[in-house]
């Protein structure tokens, strides 16, 4: 599946590690999964709800946790920044491109 989905190629994973590793230091900092800390930062916006999935009764447990999360202002602020600065590549030409570099 990932294969085909363009978020999933070389380039936007490139583009989406400064998210990326914002998620990982704050879940270290909140001893919490870096699954956790984005759900915490998602809900936390006025008139949003958060449906995520799960494969596992782990998995609900992980993400029932995540209400109990607490994110700073400014926590949540650098969040916003670094999420508004991902700009991937999207659509079958991403896949396509992706493919042609292999």
């Amino acid at each position: 599946m990932r294969a085909s989905n363009a978020l999933f190629q070389t380039d936007n994973l490139e583009k989406g590690e400064a998210l990326l590793s914002t998620l990982d230091r704050l879940a270290a900092a909140h001893q919490a999964r870096p699954a956790q800390v984005a759900l915490a930062w998602v809900v936390h916006h006025p008139n949003v709800v958060a449906i995520p999935g799960a494969s596992s009764v782990a998995q609900v447990e992980s993400n029932a946790e995540a209400a109990d999360l607490e994110l700073s202002n400014e926590e949540v602020a650098e969040l916003d920044a670094v999420s508004g600065a991902f700009d991937p590549e999207t659509g079958p030409a991403a896949v396509i491109k992706a493919r042609l570099r292999r």
